[in-house]
């Protein structure tokens, strides 16, 4: 499944516009049922190969990152159909989500949503948590931005500059 990623990734680098990729990589990281790292990994290792511009592919991966976490944090503060079926009926798993978010956000308060991006898992619910709550869309959005920043910046730089040891 990579490497079907990869060529997919390295096709619409060469043949589309900065934009349809941004697009597509904001979809990506809110809703395709793959990982975020290995989007950014792969992007890391394609501008290592030389195929998008290094600083214009982190960028991209950032902001696209960062607006899937604003869309997950509006569909949590917009979305009251799903407020009750999470509050009022929730699964199991979901339920185990939310507790985990909600003691994660209380532990450490907005600092939580950088160290979410870290923690797969909280990662996908915690903005759709924050959401839920009244907490200040343009605080979310300001530290979300940072936390972005911060977690695209770590895992792009050792993926990009291990790119030489990944392709032999």
């Amino acid at each position: 499944m990579e490497q079907n990623l990869m060529l997919y990734l390295q096709n619409l680098i060469e043949e589309a516009h900065i934009l349809v990729l941004f697009f597509t990589l904001t979809f990506t990281l809110a809703a395709a049922p793959i990982n975020k790292e290995t989007v950014v990994i792969t992007m890391a290792i394609m501008s290592g190969n030389g195929v998008i511009n290094p600083i214009l592919a982190f960028l991209v991966l950032v902001f696209a990152n960062y607006i899937s976490y604003f869309v997950f944090f509006f569909i949590g503060r917009f979305s009251e159909m799903l407020k009750k079926i999470v509050l009022n009926e929730k699964s199991v798993r979901i339920g185990k989500q939310i507790d985990k978010s909600n003691h994660f956000i209380e532990k450490y308060g907005p600092i939580s949503i950088i160290i979410s991006y870290f923690i797969p898992g909280v990662r996908q619910v915690l903005p759709v948590i924050m959401g839920m709550t009244p907490f200040k869309l343009s605080r979310f959005m300001w530290i979300s931005f940072w936390g972005s920043l911060i977690w695209m910046g770590s895992i792009y730089t050792i993926a990009f500059s291990l790119t030489e040891l990944w392709i032999q």
